[in-house]
């Protein structure tokens, strides 16, 4: 915490320093005042009438002034009137003022807050204002409308040596049309996200039940467009960087073992019969994921004050560890070519009937590496300055490649010399098995 303190401090230091040597008290009051004149020109011209009884072009014409150039967007504070944008053109917006209030509207400026200039490029800076606009008037001279509306003004000026000149408006935004506006300008976003979920393995070979999962993720994205003006859509890509697990139970009633051929101790050929039922598999698999995500949308307006994104990524996943436990009932029989003999229920020679068994981590024989896709869909809250809470829902589907070996397709197998069964994970039975994950995640990200 202290730490913190200190940082704080340290930069309230050098950000007051650069704005000192960048501007005089004397120059600061000055930009303040001319500021302040074009906020009380924008009171009296916008409201587009002299006598409050017909609009005046002579008004009309003042207010245009105010502004850098006429293409400009700036926030709809007229009311009720039918016109759905959140922001409208600067032509636009007077055409509207004229069709809905032909006597003009009253207008007043309240609450301004002067926020300290900053530099833009060369000798140009902007300075933010915030204030409370009132707006009332008759709308087509039938009734009152009248609202109040917190606006945040962008100013330009330039600056030479000490004379601070071409005061224009060049945004008029409320304070989410505000923040969206600086999203917009802002291109990458950092986020961790965790997750919880329901996992599990398919195949036609065998049934499974869903067991829970968890994921952590680290993700970097670029928004490399923007599908409107005002950016409240924008598209991106990235790549990420995670851990997850997979769990699932897996269920066979019956499986008949392929035959098995081995040597035993007695240095005889003896042909291994194996019938199991009722097997348990229990299966903890651990990957490290490297993700690129393909394509993520972000829609910033749909929800107020919350937006909206959803993303494809294509995953490669590594194998860091895969345990399996398996149980069930073995029923064994051995067949001597070489004698024309049938041993059953034999234990010494590991040939049992109503076998209960079990076997604990062993492990999976799984491919080193795993392909799989992820949607995801969300919502997101910003927090304070660049930060942002998300929310939302994952869903990821792909493949485990089992590994090529000479035992694949057996899940009872003897070593040479050996009296019982090793048993081994059901996923050895179809090298073709898919796996799912489906459940919430949540994070923080940070926009720069």
């Amino acid at each position: 915490m202290k730490t913190k303190i200190l940082i704080i401090f340290l930069f309230s230091i050098l950000y007051s320093s650069v704005i000192s040597q960048t501007f005089s008290s004397a120059d600061l009051k000055l930009i303040s005042k001319k500021t302040d004149s074009i906020i009380l020109a924008y009171e009296k011209y916008s409201g587009f009438s002299e006598d409050n009884e017909n609009i005046s072009e002579y008004y009309i014409n003042k207010f245009k002034n105010l502004f850098d150039n006429n293409n400009k967007y700036i926030f709809n504070d007229l009311g009720n009137i039918e016109i759905k944008e959140n922001k409208l053109k600067l032509d636009k917006y007077i055409f509207s003022v004229k069709r809905s209030y032909p006597s003009g509207l009253g207008v007043q400026i309240t609450n301004v807050i002067i926020n300290k200039p900053q530099y833009l490029s060369s000798n140009k800076y902007l300075i933010k204002v915030n204030l409370n606009k009132r707006v009332f008037g008759f709308f087509r001279n039938e009734r009152i409308e009248e609202n109040t509306f917190p606006l945040i003004f962008t100013i330009n000026f330039t600056k030479r040596g000490h004379e601070f000149n071409d005061f224009k408006i060049v945004e008029i935004n409320n304070p989410d049309e505000e923040l969206i506006l600086i999203d917009k300008a802002k291109k990458w976003e950092i986020g961790v996200i965790g997750s919880s979920y329901l996992s599990s393995i398919t195949n036609n070979s065998y049934n499974t039940n869903r067991k829970l999962g968890y994921n952590a993720n680290f993700d970097l994205t670029y928004y490399y467009t923007n599908l409107d003006k005002l950016g409240y859509n924008k598209i991106g890509a990235g790549f990420g960087l995670g851990i997850s697990t997979l769990k699932s139970k897996l269920f066979m009633d019956l499986y008949k073992n392929p035959d098995y051929t081995f040597i035993d101790i007695d240095g005889d050929t003896c042909k291994l019969i194996s019938n199991l039922s009722n097997i348990e598999d229990a299966l903890n698999i651990h990957f490290i994921d490297f993700n690129f995500e393909v394509i993520k949308f972000k829609n910033s307006k749909l929800i107020k004050k919350i937006n909206i994104f959803a993303s494809i990524s294509l995953n490669v996943s590594y194998v860091c560890y895969s345990k399996s436990d398996i149980s069930g009932v073995s029923n064994d029989k051995g067949y001597y070519n070489k004698y024309h003999v049938v041993l059953y229920n034999i234990e010494p020679y590991g040939y049992l009937e109503n076998l209960q068994f079990e076997s604990e981590n062993n492990d999976v024989e799984i491919s080193t590496l795993n392909y799989s896709a992820t949607f995801t869909c969300g919502i997101s809250k910003s927090l304070f300055k660049s930060f942002d809470a998300n929310i939302g829902f994952k869903y990821r589907y792909g493949s485990l490649s089992i590994s090529e070996n000479i035992n694949a397709g057996q899940l009872a197998i003897r070593a040479n010399g050996e009296l019982y069964n090793e048993y081994r994970s059901i996923l050895i039975i179809n090298p073709s098995s898919k796996f799912s994950l489906m459940g919430l995640f949540a994070g923080i990200s940070y926009k720069f």
